[in-house]
């Protein structure tokens, strides 16, 4: 289901219990995140359909295999994270050994000044 169907769920079921949809109502029953403007503009552009509450049958395919592309992409998402902290670990443990290695030098020339 779209963004915008469930917008205009939403907005049709508030309708039907005597409710304005008004942006804060829409945006508190809404399953994602979703930027004010869009929610803004789709309901600028809804019409009261009573009987237009729940989506078609044919939706739940689609949602089942975005919510699947969603979880392919969370872990992938994830490995691509995991390789980036990796390979900066690995970039930054000598610098840091180097680091270490430089106060040393630099605190035995202090006390060698002193």
């Amino acid at each position: 289901m779209t963004t915008n169907e469930q917008i205009f769920i939403i907005a049709n079921q508030l309708a039907n219990q005597g409710k304005k949809p008004t942006v804060a109502l829409v945006k508190t029953k809404l399953t994602e995140p979703t930027p004010l403007p869009v929610i803004i503009k789709t309901l600028k552009v809804w019409q009261h359909e009573p009987d237009f509450v729940a989506p078609a049958k044919g939706n739940n395919e689609l949602t089942n295999e975005y919510k699947a592309l969603n979880s392919d992409q969370a872990q992938l998402q994830q490995l691509i994270d995991q390789a980036v902290n990796d390979k900066i670990t690995e970039l930054i443990t000598p610098l840091q050994r180097e680091i270490d290695e430089l106060k040393v030098v630099i605190s035995g020339l202090s006390k060698s000044l002193k």
